[in-house]
């Protein structure tokens, strides 16, 4: 078959998975999740370098060698959000009823060009941090084989805008941005937020709220980065690397969020990567709605001592987990939300973009979009427009 019909062959696949995801999530028990879950990943291999090749973090070297794969900063699988969601996935042409109102032209402005005009865009201005997204090494799918039974798998690509549904389920915390009530608490100087974070810290290394995460922890993993961040980086857990290091994001999946940093003009201490979960969950899996639920004081308290403009959620169990929303990841991208006045974007976890590297042109769309609603130009574009 031509490349073009193994792409058809995918999207048409991936139609279909995103229907049976939609009887489960209505509560039609009889469609076969491994099945659902063996044909997506069956059309995985016909999507990746085609797509791959347009965003400015693709291509196949990760550095630091001898780090081993873990999600959550470090563990590498395919991310459902959790309290039972869908997976990670789109559902091209879906109407869903809705609550949540997409910034206007926040659709519109995520929509982009051919895989060759966006890679055209951002090849020549900025090789070193425009390339380096997309040269990120994917992660082995025998290393790294996603359960049947808690996942979906990959989701095939394509522009944001072509994809997304016109609205969005009234679930609790999706909110139109034009009501978000503002965070209950006036500003704070550059030292009160330290030492309040310094504060809530000491409280959640002495937390034993969940047993078994307290008793198989080596460290807890806070948080990192600047104090004042206009962002934050919000992910799933931490992994092993990062419950050796106490530092969110160091292992492989850190490496690739560190390129996508890059790529966006960003250095780690611009900005505040934080996770859901402060301890490693056993064998680096998806967190339980008990333990996010024990979780939940201590990062909604930390975003609120932050108290950023943006918050951009990694993966379907820190989107769902912030937004409290049963949708995938594929019907929460492309627009930004509200949660206590503070603007949400959601994409893909960066150990998913490990796995699936046809979806990293998707994931530079979302962060071209929270860039361009922040007044920010990529480095690559902006070098571009100079020369």
């Amino acid at each position: 078959m031509k490349p073009h019909e193994l792409e058809l062959e995918a999207r048409l696949r991936q139609v279909l998975l995103n229907l049976a995801e939609d009887f489960r999530a209505a509560g039609v028990t009889h469609v076969p999740r491994a099945q659902a879950a063996q044909t997506d990943r069956s059309a995985a291999p016909a999507l990746g370098a085609q797509q791959a090749a347009s965003a400015p973090f693709a291509g196949n070297q990760v550095s630091g060698a001898g780090s081993t794969p873990s999600v959550r900063g470090g563990k590498a699988h395919v991310e459902p959000a959790p309290m039972g969601s869908q997976g990670e996935g789109s559902s091209p042409g879906a109407a869903v009823p809705a609550m949540s109102v997409p910034r206007a032209g926040a659709a519109a402005a995520s929509s982009t060009a051919s895989p060759a005009a966006a890679a055209a865009a951002h090849s020549g201005a900025s090789p070193t941090a425009a390339a380096a997204f997309l040269a990120a090494e994917s992660v082995p799918a025998a290393a790294t084989q996603p359960s049947a039974a808690t996942s979906a798998g990959p989701v095939s690509g394509g522009p944001a805008s072509a994809t997304r549904p016109a609205a969005l389920a009234a679930v609790p915390g999706l909110l139109p941005l034009e009501a978000a009530a503002e965070p209950d608490q006036g500003p704070l100087t550059r030292a009160e937020r330290m030492a309040a974070l310094e504060a809530l810290a000491s409280d959640v290394r002495a937390c034993t709220r969940c047993r078994l995460l307290a008793e198989q922890r080596t460290q807890t993993v806070f948080g990192v980065g600047n104090p004042e961040p206009r962002v934050v980086f919000f992910g799933e857990a931490p992994g092993a690397d990062e419950d050796r290091t106490g530092e969110p994001f160091v292992g492989r999946a850190g490496q690739l969020l560190n390129k996508m940093l890059e790529a966006c003009g960003f250095r780690r201490d611009d900005v505040y990567i934080m996770n859901v979960l402060k301890c490693r969950p056993p064998e680096n899996r998806t967190p339980a709605p008990d333990e996010v639920a024990n979780c939940r004081p201590f990062f909604e308290r930390q975003l609120q001592i932050l108290r950023p403009e943006y918050i951009c959620c990694l993966g379907g169990s820190a989107a769902g987990a912030l937004l409290q929303s049963r949708l995938s990841l594929g019907r929460l991208r492309g627009r930004f939300y509200a949660w206590r006045g503070i603007k949400v974007l959601c994409t893909y976890h960066p150990a998913y973009l490990l796995r699936y590297p046809d979806l990293k042109r998707e994931a530079w769309e979302d962060l071209k979009l929270l860039l361009r609603d922040m007044g920010l130009e990529p480095p690559a574009l902006k070098a571009r427009g100079a020369s």
